[in-house]
C-alpha cells in the first residue's frame, strides 16, 4: 500500500468515527417532526478557484418553506439553505449550512436570499450573515412593510 491510500484508509476510518458521533446526537424536537418542509432553488453561481486548480466550486442558494399547524392555525416560515460542491479527483464534496424559521414575510426573505446570493456567501459564514442582516433595518418587517401599510 502507498503513503497514499494509508493516508485515505486512515481518514476513511476518523471520519466515519466522527459521522456516527454526529449522527447519534442529532435529535429532531417534537414540535418540528410534523412540519412540512420545501426547498426552492433561488439561484446557482460557478466560482474558478484560479488556474492552478481546474475544479470550480458551485454554490447553491435555497428558499427554506416550512409550513405547521398550531391551534387550528396554518403558519408558514422561511429559511435559507447554502450548499457548496466542489469535485476533486471524481468525488464531489459538499458542504450544506440550513437556517430555519428566519422570518414569515416571502418578501423579507426573497431580499435576504438574493444578497446573500449576489455577495457568494458560503455555508461556512452563512449563520453570521444573516445575524448581521436581521439586525439591519433594510430588512426589518417593521422597517419597511409598515411604513406601506399606513
Amino acid at each position: 500500500m502507498s503513503k497514499y491510500e494509508i493516508l485515505c484508509d486512515e481518514f476513511y476510518w476518523i471520519f466515519s468515527d466522527i459521522l456516527c458521533i454526529i449522527i447519534q446526537t442529532i435529535k429532531i424536537p417534537e414540535e418540528m417532526e410534523e412540519r412540512m418542509m420545501r426547498k426552492f432553488l433561488y439561484s446557482t453561481k460557478n466560482i474558478s478557484c484560479g488556474d492552478n486548480i481546474p475544479e470550480a466550486v458551485s454554490v447553491e442558494y435555497y428558499v427554506v418553506e416550512y409550513e405547521s399547524e398550531n391551534e387550528g392555525i396554518n403558519i408558514t416560515t422561511y429559511g435559507i439553505e447554502v450548499v457548496k460542491k466542489q469535485k476533486i479527483d471524481g468525488i464531489t464534496y459538499s458542504e450544506i449550512k440550513t437556517i430555519a424559521d428566519i422570518c414569515s414575510s416571502e418578501r423579507m426573505i426573497l431580499a435576504m436570499v438574493k444578497a446573500i446570493s449576489n455577495n457568494t456567501v458560503t455555508p461556512i459564514t452563512l449563520e453570521e450573515v444573516v445575524e448581521d442582516m436581521l439586525k439591519d433595518e433594510k430588512y426589518s418587517f417593521v422597517g419597511n412593510d409598515i411604513e406601506k401599510l399606513a
